[in-house]
């Protein structure tokens, strides 16, 4: 509550201080005569033990005009300089600052945000009224608890480079740490060259315990088991392959919000050919591992956290089945030869080796090393999609 304007409120503060040491009066009933809370006369009470008189006087509360004036020169210069990233808020800028310069005493993140409000350096945005609706299920998804648990991988939407030319940029994240793996501006989205991007990631960075990806291609499509080329690959290395529902990219949200940041700062607009685009990514990948704070890693870059995997790359091996097994060899059009008959398992399986044993009397299991694909009925029928995951119909005659 406000002191009374009758006397000066420096004069009050005293009176009030001297009566309540003097100890003639309760302290609720003496707040009460001063109509002040007993917050408020605690506090009084309490600096003038610790401070003195001179702690009664009037404080100018709430910034004072032109408060930014009083910043020096140079750290004006230094957080101008920062925000040549155009997401950095003055969140990611206190904590760039406190990297850069430690033990120097720096601007508060709220004097950051009124410099950077005075050189028009921030843009309003309209707050958006939340509609209640249903709540979404979380999914059971991998979580990752180390580096290099979950990567995440995606195309993010091609764009055009100033000579008209397509950029489909590539990108793979590990989700514990943001780190980016590796971001590839690819002319196409041929498989051949999203095979060389993976190489040279699974050389440089060792191999992930699974990868996360949407439904369709490259990543997946297939008919058995979601599987395509690519991921059947995956898979072969020891890889697992982690499918998010269809339609439902939030489910991959970290590595989406990186592509939106991606589309502000090299994207729009993009360079005038892939050569300058891919230099100008490589640029921005390096800033955003190792210069950009993260408010999920507590405002660290992501380089202060990843390290390289354990799981090295040699290739894949070659498949060994026990003698239970027949092996057959899946052909360019997805067959086998199977019971004097050609039969379909799929094109993302082209080139490997299958094993195939007995299931019971009118069918057999399908695998691919370890993993199980489904069943194989002997009896010759028409090709048509199976019913469930792990049913392999037969087709061609």
């Amino acid at each position: 509550m406000p002191w009374r304007e009758e006397k000066g409120s420096q004069d009050q503060r005293e009176n009030f201080v001297k009566e309540a040491f003097g100890g003639e009066k309760a302290f609720r009933q003496l707040c009460r005569e001063y109509r002040i809370s007993r917050k408020t006369g605690y506090k009084w009470r309490k600096r003038a033990v610790e401070e003195g008189k001179g702690a009664l006087k009037d404080r100018r509360r709430g910034p004072q005009e032109n408060s930014h004036y009083r910043i020096e020169a140079n750290w004006i210069l230094r957080i101008l300089e920062q925000k040549k990233h155009p997401s950095w808020g003055s969140k990611k800028l206190y904590a760039r600052l406190w990297r850069l310069h430690p033990g120097e005493r720096r601007p508060s993140r709220i004097s950051i945000s009124r410099i950077l409000k005075r050189y028009g350096l921030v843009r309003s945005r309209t707050k958006r009224r939340s509609k209640p609706g249903p709540q979404r299920p979380k999914p059971e998804r991998l979580e990752p608890v180390w580096c290099n648990d979950v990567w995440a991988v995606d195309f993010k939407g091609w764009f055009t480079t100033g000579d008209g030319r397509r950029c489909y940029p590539l990108t793979i994240t590990d989700l514990y740490s943001r780190f980016i793996i590796y971001c590839d501006n690819l002319p196409s989205m041929a498989l051949a060259l999203i095979w060389c991007s993976f190489e040279r990631a699974f050389r440089r960075y060792g191999l992930p315990r699974a990868i996360r990806v949407d439904n369709g291609k490259p990543f997946g499509g297939g008919w058995v088991l979601g599987l395509s080329q690519l991921s059947v690959w995956w898979r072969l290395l020891g890889i697992e392959v982690d499918f998010i529902d269809p339609g439902k990219p939030y489910q991959n949200g970290s590595h989406e919000r990186m592509h939106l940041t991606l589309k502000l700062e090299i994207a729009n607009p993009a360079a005038r050919n892939l050569k300058t685009q891919q230099r100008r990514t490589s640029k921005w990948v390096r800033s955003f591992n190792h210069e950009r704070p993260h408010e999920a890693l507590g405002m660290k870059s992501p380089d202060q956290i990843y390290v390289l995997s354990e799981l090295k790359y040699h290739g894949v091996k070659v498949l060994q089945y026990s003698p239970e097994f027949e092996v057959r060899l899946v052909n360019s059009k997805g067959d086998i030869q199977w019971l004097s008959h050609r039969r379909f398992i799929g094109e993302a399986f082209k080139g490997q080796y299958l094993g195939l044993r007995r299931y019971d009397e009118q069918a057999h299991e399908v695998h691919l090393g370890e993993l199980l694909l489904g069943h194989l009925p002997d009896a010759q029928k028409r090709a048509q999609p199976p019913l469930r995951p792990l049913n392999l119909a037969a087709s061609k005659s």
